[in-house]
């Protein structure tokens, strides 16, 4: 309960919201589609979702760590900077994180268009899972490609603690952290640059059955670099 007591406001309330939204979206099942980050030519797509998502989860496991990497990191860099200045770099991230997940998904989905013909894919983007088709079965699995892209939901505040993350290891960069797996501790700088060049690697490597959103993760990781290293300049990275 101490440690609980002793958590700055904004680590404490990011955690409770993201607790109530699991809690609620798995009682009412009908909420999580309409808030979750859909691509922005979706049929489900709507302007909310681009910070909604941030606060959604898809499973205890998926809550669970990220709630414990806010709790252990954001803590530490909110102290310093204080509420607000914490807050918005937080969601700064996440806006971050959906962004380049929305660009990469419009990468990827450029590159199957270039196997459908234009018609077929205005039809998809006009009426999304009412589109009827008359194609060849090839074409058509492309379709159904694109569309699963489109549809598909992305969700979970791993964008904004990547952020997090940035920002503890350049404030914090010689303290000493543990890894999964790796029995020795690690400076928090090269934890940091471990996690980026993992990312880049998975993102690029685009595994069947890898339903993770590397390139979100990235997106908050890169965000939050940037802006600190205009704090950094300006001198106002502690401040």
């Amino acid at each position: 309960m101490n440690l609980w007591n002793s958590l700055p406001v904004v680590t404490k309330n990011i955690i409770i919201i993201c607790v109530l939204m699991f809690l609620g979206s798995n009682v009412i099942k009908a909420l999580e589609p309409h808030l979750v980050a859909h691509y922005f030519r979706s049929e489900y797509f709507k302007p909310w979702q681009i910070v909604t998502h941030m606060f959604m989860h898809g499973s205890l496991s998926h809550l669970f760590f990220n709630m414990f990497g806010l709790f252990m990191f954001g803590k530490a860099v909110e102290y310093y900077w204080g509420a607000k200045k914490f807050l918005n770099y937080y969601l700064v991230c996440g806006l971050g994180a959906v962004c380049l997940h929305q660009a990469w998904t419009w990468y990827e989905i450029q590159q199957l268009a270039t196997q459908v013909s234009p018609s077929n894919l205005a039809l998809l983007y006009d009426l999304g899972s009412n589109a009827n088709f008359e194609t060849t079965k090839v074409e058509f699995d492309h379709l159904q490609h694109i569309f699963n892209l489109m549809s598909s939901g992305m969700l979970g505040a791993s964008g904004c603690l990547f952020g997090v993350l940035v920002a503890f290891g350049m404030m914090f960069p010689n303290a000493e952290m543990f890894m999964m797996f790796i029995p020795i501790p690690i400076k928090a700088k090269y934890m940091v640059a471990m996690y980026g060049v993992f990312e880049l690697l998975a993102g690029f490597s685009n595994r069947s059955g890898d339903n993770v959103a590397h390139f979100a993760h990235l997106g908050g990781l890169l965000t939050g670099l940037i802006i600190l290293l205009v704090w950094k300049k300006q001198g106002k990275l502690f401040s």
